[in-house]
């Protein structure tokens, strides 16, 4: 194969990932015929006017990094089912070209368009630097089971998330500007819910509904006024409060979380331990309740 400045690599690891740095000529990437992948990986280089389309019946999932402005080289990818898409410089992507699509990340400076939420078999969702204002337009995937929503600066309300029954995870981080998240409380299926970065959410109270919840996340955001919501978490395993104020400074309400067995908080772990062992450290540390008001974080120094 003659490949000028170029390589191809199978992942060694999985040899179903196919890896391509810079750039082949419609000639050279003929020679990929003879390898079993299903997942494409386009690291870098420029691929503008490469037909991929006599490999679209093996091209399940595709990443793209490199720098390309025609998205339609990949329109023949008629079974992808899961699409990655960073820093590639491409203003407009038709996803609704791929019907078959299950997971759509886009962590670039790709622009969101509404073709994205014409695909309604969509289960696995990031989307960074999405400029809506809340999440109406998620009720169109009625399959959504993770969502990560990064760097939403606009956002200023969950709203919409409550339409889909299917929910599993969310993740917020860095929307700064996100204040309301009281829909979240009809997530009843919901099983981990991480934010972190969101300076603006006025209440943490809605979580207090979320009974099937087995990870909460609450990292580096507003302050909570309590931790009291904690008692109605029947199934919550772990916990991380890092850098995330407690109001009234009630530390040992992490007891009210029965099941609760990893619980993290200024950088510092309980791990693998029972509850009433964790009560028996902030007995010996607290002395009484009353005291929290004036030993906010009293209860990290054995740990």
């Amino acid at each position: 194969m003659q490949l000028v400045g170029s390589r191809i690599i199978m992942d060694v690891n999985n040899n179903r990932n196919l890896h391509l740095f810079n750039a082949l000529s419609n000639q050279s990437i003929n020679d990929i015929e003879g390898k079993e992948f299903e997942w494409l990986v386009i690291e870098s280089g420029d691929w503008n006017g490469v037909d991929f389309s006599p490999y679209a019946s093996r091209i399940k999932k595709l990443k793209v990094q490199s720098k390309i402005s025609d998205f339609s080289i990949f329109n023949g990818l008629n079974n992808l089912e899961a699409i990655s898409i960073g820093n590639i410089g491409c203003s407009k992507i038709a996803y609704n070209d791929f019907k078959k699509l299950n997971s759509v990340s886009i962590t670039g400076n790709v622009q969101i368009t509404d073709s994205l939420f014409e695909i309604n078999n969509i289960e696995h969702l990031t989307l960074r630097g999405w400029s809506a204002k809340d999440c109406y337009h998620l009720s169109n995937f009625p399959r959504l089971k993770s969502l990560e929503l990064v760097d939403c600066r606009k956002m200023v309300s969950l709203s919409g998330v409550e339409a889909i029954d299917s929910f599993e995870s969310l993740k917020v981080q860095c929307s700064t500007k996100l204040e309301n998240i009281s829909d979240i409380k009809k997530l009843s299926n919901l099983k981990r819910l991480h934010i972190e970065g969101c300076k603006s959410i006025s209440s943490y109270a809605p979580i207090s509904n979320m009974s099937n919840l087995l990870e909460l996340f609450i990292i580096s955001s507003n302050s909570i006024k309590s931790l009291e919501f904690l008692e109605n978490l029947k199934s919550l395993d772990r916990l991380n409060l890092a850098n995330t104020p407690i109001l009234n400074g009630k530390i040992s309400d992490v007891l009210k979380a029965e099941s609760l067995r990893l619980f993290t908080a200024k950088d510092r772990k309980i791990n693998d331990m029972k509850v009433r062992k964790i009560q028996e450290l902030l007995v010996m540390e607290r002395g009484s309740d009353n005291d929290w008001s004036r030993n906010k974080y009293k209860l990290e120094s054995p740990f």
